[in-house]
C-alpha cells in the first residue's frame, strides 16, 4: 500500500516537471516569436524607367515604404516603359511600370500581361522637338519630313495623335523609329528633322542645341497613363505582395502631396534632372493610383491607333476587361477603382 502512495506520488511529480518543462518551452517559443520581431521581407523585383511618371516608385523606396509593407524590392533600369513591361513578360522582373501605349501593343499581341495600378497621369510629356534652323518652322511642315520616334511607346502614339490633329495623313511624315538616347543624338546631327521625345531627353536635347532648341506641345491630345503591370500569375500566386506593393504607392502619393520639396527632390535625383527642372515639370503630372474609367477608355482609342498602325491583328472589340486586374486595387484603395465591372 505504502510502495503504491509512494510511486503515485512520483509520478505525480513527474508529471507536473513535465508540464513546467513544456510550459517553458512555450513561453521561451511565445518569446522568440514575438510581434514585435519583424517578419522576413517578401522580395519583388521591379522594372521602372527613370522618369517622373513613375516618381512614385523612387519615392516609396527612398522613404522605406516598401519596406514597412514588408517588401525588398529590387528597382531594376529599364530604358523606357516599354522594355519595363517585355521585363516583367520576359520574366525578369516581377513587375513593369509602363504607359498604356506599350501594354496596349503587348496585350492586343496576346502577351501575358495585366494592369495592376496606375501610379501616374501626366500632360504634356511627349513633345515634337525641332532644329530651330531646320525646315520645320510650323507644324505643317512637318510633311515629307523625317520625324523621329521610339516605337510602339508612347512617342509613336504621340506622333501619330499629333499629326491627325494638324490633318497630317500619319503616312505624309517618314517616321524613324529609334532608342531615345539615339532620336536626340540624330536631331541634334541633323540626321532627322523632328523627334517625338520626352524628359529628360527633352532637356537633353535642349542643352545640346541650345538657342536652335524648338518644341510644339499639345497637352490636350495625350494624357498618358502610367501603370504596373505583371504577369498574371502574380496577383494569383502572391497576391499579398502585390497589394503591399499598391498599398507603398498610395503611402507615396500621400507624402508627395504633403511634402512636395522633398518628393520633387527625390525625383529629380533619380530623373537626373535638377530640382529646377523638375519643379517645372512637376504640375504636369498627377501622382495617383487608381484605376478609372477614363483610363479604360483611353486603352480602347489607343487600340483603334495600334490597328490602324498595323502594329496588331486584335481586331476592333478587344476585351480590355480581361487584362486588368481589379482584385489588388479593390481590396486596397476600393474607391479609387471606377471602371465599370
Amino acid at each position: 500500500m505504502s510502495n503504491n502512495l509512494a510511486r503515485n506520488r512520483l509520478l505525480r511529480w513527474v508529471a507536473a516537471a513535465v508540464l513546467a518543462a513544456l510550459a517553458l518551452l512555450a513561453g521561451l517559443a511565445y518569446l522568440q516569436q514575438s510581434p514585435g520581431e519583424p517578419k522576413p521581407l517578401q522580395s519583388l523585383r521591379v522594372a521602372a524607367p527613370r522618369v517622373s511618371a513613375t516618381a512614385l516608385h523612387f519615392i516609396a523606396l527612398a522613404r522605406g515604404f516598401f519596406i514597412a509593407e514588408g517588401l525588398d524590392v529590387l528597382s531594376l533600369d529599364a530604358s523606357t516603359g516599354k522594355a519595363a513591361i517585355d521585363m516583367a513578360i520576359d520574366g525578369k522582373a516581377d513587375i513593369g511600370l509602363g504607359s498604356d501605349s506599350p501594354f496596349v501593343i503587348a496585350a492586343m499581341l496576346g502577351q501575358p500581361i495585366e494592369l495592376l495600378t496606375s501610379m501616374s497621369v501626366s500632360s504634356g510629356a511627349v513633345q515634337i522637338v525641332t532644329r530651330a534652323d531646320g525646315a520645320i518652322q510650323a507644324p505643317r511642315d512637318l510633311v515629307g519630313q523625317r520625324v523621329g520616334y521610339t516605337g510602339t511607346t508612347a512617342s509613336d502614339y504621340f506622333l501619330w495623335a499629333y499629326l491627325i490633329r494638324q490633318s497630317i495623313d500619319p503616312k505624309q511624315a517618314k517616321g524613324v523609329s529609334l532608342p531615345p538616347p539615339e532620336l536626340v543624338r540624330q536631331l541634334v546631327e541633323g540626321t532627322v528633322d523632328a523627334v517625338a521625345i520626352w524628359q529628360p531627353f527633352i532637356e537633353m536635347a535642349h542643352k545640346q542645341l541650345g538657342a536652335n532648341f524648338r518644341a510644339f506641345q499639345a497637352a490636350e491630345i495625350y494624357q498618358i497613363n502610367t501603370y504596373a503591370s505583371a504577369r498574371p500569375e502574380l496577383a494569383r500566386k502572391r497576391p499579398e505582395v502585390v497589394q503591399a506593393y499598391i498599398r507603398a504607392l498610395v503611402k507615396a502619393s500621400q507624402f508627395a502631396e504633403a511634402h512636395a520639396d522633398e518628393a520633387i527632390a527625390i525625383t529629380a535625383r533619380e530623373v537626373k534632372m535638377s530640382p529646377e527642372q523638375m519643379r517645372a515639370e512637376w504640375n504636369n503630372v498627377q501622382l495617383k493610383v487608381q484605376l478609372t474609367q477614363a483610363q479604360l477608355i483611353t486603352l480602347e482609342d489607343m487600340a483603334q491607333w495600334a490597328n490602324e498602325r498595323s502594329l496588331t491583328s486584335a481586331g476592333p472589340g478587344f476585351r480590355w476587361l480581361g487584362h486588368i486586374n481589379l482584385g489588388p486595387m479593390l481590396a486596397v484603395a476600393p474607391a479609387a477603382v471606377t471602371i465599370i465591372h
